[in-house]
């Protein structure tokens, strides 16, 4: 069963048309991902707790996420023939790389899928990856075993009979904090030569903005995603045009998100610990949660800081 609003959604496709999972594994075929994605959503819909059609998943997410980082032109696809292959030196491909393969990796620990075998990356790279040897032992990086055991805890939650859908969440996001973590710290981003300086930019101020989301513990089922998480996205690279920050050619709802990022990114780290400290107070009610969207407009962007919003963040700033 699909999302009763999956039609809706353009590139879905994409997803109906995705090879089923094997115990062969490429990282580096986008549809492998695709397949990986899918199959964990398929697996953990344990007597349907997320839904008859699967829709609270919050694993539909990284899927999306996915989508958009391939047609965007961001997985470095377009430096090959085969638009089916992930570039190992992309920023986005890597990132997508620990949100696809450790939490694969941690499925299989408890037994949700079978045992795999993944694929070295076949190209030159100074990024750390997680394959299998000939001997078929897993090679996994020592900084990535904590990711790995955040997403065992994720999964094993899905597996109980009853659990609280806001608790889970924040385990999702736990895991997806500590894969993002690892990109921070395993990618220099100042030696990149994929993309240009606004991009990287971007992504400075991407990895800044999951730590918000991750606070608080953002929604990632398929329907939240298609009204909150896709649409405020820029389908294209961005370019050393773009210094002036125009994005003329993009809608207006995604160039004020797209400056919003970059102006997290502009801040100092003592700025965003502050910010994010405050953040994480006002985030602490299910009340406020609910309003997360609306909340996170007034925190960070001047056009809708109005007197009457900046007094609602104190009020759940100063709030019991």
């Amino acid at each position: 069963m699909l999302p009763a609003k999956f039609d809706q959604y353009q590139y879905a496709s994409k997803i109906v048309e995705a090879p089923k999972l094997t115990t062969h594994v490429n990282p580096f075929r986008f549809s492998h991902r695709i397949a990986i994605y899918k199959h964990l959503i398929q697996t953990t819909n344990y007597n349907n707790q997320f839904g008859v059609d699967n829709t609270m998943n919050p694993l539909w997410g990284l899927l999306l996420q996915l989508l958009w980082q391939d047609r965007s032109r961001r997985l470095g696809t377009h430096f090959y023939s085969d638009v089916d292959a992930i570039n190992p030196n992309a920023p986005w491909g890597y990132g997508n790389f620990l949100l696809c393969i450790v939490p694969l990796i941690a499925a299989v620990d408890v037994n949700i899928i079978d045992s795999v075998q993944l694929e070295a990356p076949k190209v030159k790279t100074n990024h750390k990856y997680i394959w299998h040897k000939k001997n078929g032992k897993l090679h996994i990086p020592k900084e990535f075993e904590s990711a790995r055991e955040s997403w065992r805890k994720y999964f094993i939650a899905t597996q109980e009979k009853k659990f609280d859908s806001n608790t889970l969440q924040e385990k999702l996001w736990d895991a997806h904090k500590s894969c993002i973590d690892i990109f921070i710290q395993n990618f220099d981003l100042s030696e990149n030569t994929y993309y240009s300086h606004n991009e990287i930019h971007f992504i400075r101020g991407w990895c800044r903005t999951m730590d918000f989301l991750w606070k608080a513990a953002w929604p990632t089922n398929f329907d939240f995603m298609l009204l909150n998480g896709i649409n405020v996205l820029p389908e294209r690279l961005l370019n050393k045009n773009d210094n002036d920050r125009s994005f003329k050619d993009l809608d207006s709802h995604i160039r004020r998100n797209i400056r919003n990022i970059l102006r997290v990114a502009d801040h100092s780290d003592r700025m965003h610990k502050i910010q994010l400290w405050l953040w994480s107070r006002i985030m602490r009610s299910k009340e406020a949660r609910g309003k997360v969207t609306i909340l996170l407009e007034n925190m960070f962007d001047p056009a809708f800081n109005t007197i009457s919003r900046r007094r609602e963040l104190i009020g759940y700033l100063i709030g019991k």
